[in-house]
């Protein structure tokens, strides 16, 4: 079980509980570099200290009519391209804009089913809105994409 509550400003908290042994670690940062201070805090807590392996989820070929989600995503502090998608990954290049963290990198998560896409350095799900509109859900915020043309469903194959 994990919460992650992310705020506009350099405040992050996130919280794991591991009712199972019975254990649990809060991690509460103050400042640009926070997300990847507590995602790595969190792995050592669960690698090291409990000797727990997480499950990663099984990796399916990209879902018919995935280049569909070729295009740009926005957020209020975030932008996100999806630049290519490359056998079971997608090429996203996310642009962070503050004031929490800002930066950019490109991630290339694989296709796990159900919408979602999960790397080594991050995790994303994607969906249509009730009005069409495609959106990527990335750090505890969606993207609405910008452009319109969105052809596929997360669980078609």
């Amino acid at each position: 079980m994990t919460h992650n509550p992310l705020t506009a400003g350099l405040n992050h908290v996130d919280i794991v509980v591991v009712p199972s042994r019975a254990s649990a670690l809060v991690a509460l940062t103050n400042g640009a570099d926070g997300p990847a201070i507590v995602d790595a805090t969190f792995e050592w807590y669960l690698r090291d200290v409990l000797r727990m392996e997480l499950e990663r989820p099984s990796q399916v070929p990209a879902p018919g009519g995935a280049a569909s989600l070729l295009g740009e995503y926005r957020a209020v502090t975030r932008s996100i391209t999806v630049e290519a998608v490359e056998g079971d990954l997608l090429v996203a290049e996310v642009v962070d804009t503050g004031p929490a963290w800002g930066g950019t990198e490109t991630f290339r998560p694989h296709f796990c089913g159900d919408g979602r896409l999960v790397g080594d350095r991050a995790a994303m799900e994607y969906g249509i809105l009730e009005d069409g509109c495609a959106w990527l859900r990335y750090r505890g915020r969606v993207h609405v994409r910008t452009e319109t043309g969105w052809e596929l469903s997360p669980n078609a194959s």
